[in-house]
């Protein structure tokens, strides 16, 4: 539908090119969004992205902040 319509546009966003304020405000939607319809569906949908896209990349932040929850060192 149109909500997966308007997410898929923003997952094809090159995010390089946007302001601060217009990423904060995009990431605070989809977060709404997240709490909204649950966490489940975002992980299950970020599954299914990964098995199509062997190329998907993590930024080095994010990987970060994994390791520190896991107690890894960074």
């Amino acid at each position: 539908g149109a909500i997966r319509q308007n997410y898929e546009k923003l997952v094809k966003k090159d995010w390089s090119k946007i302001s601060d304020n217009e990423k904060s405000e995009k990431a605070k939607k989809l977060l709404q969004r997240i709490e909204d319809i649950g966490k489940g569906f975002y992980a299950q949908q970020l599954a299914f992205r990964l098995i199509d896209n062997k190329n998907f990349f993590v930024p080095q932040y994010i990987k970060d902040a994994i390791l520190w929850v896991v107690k890894k060192d960074v």
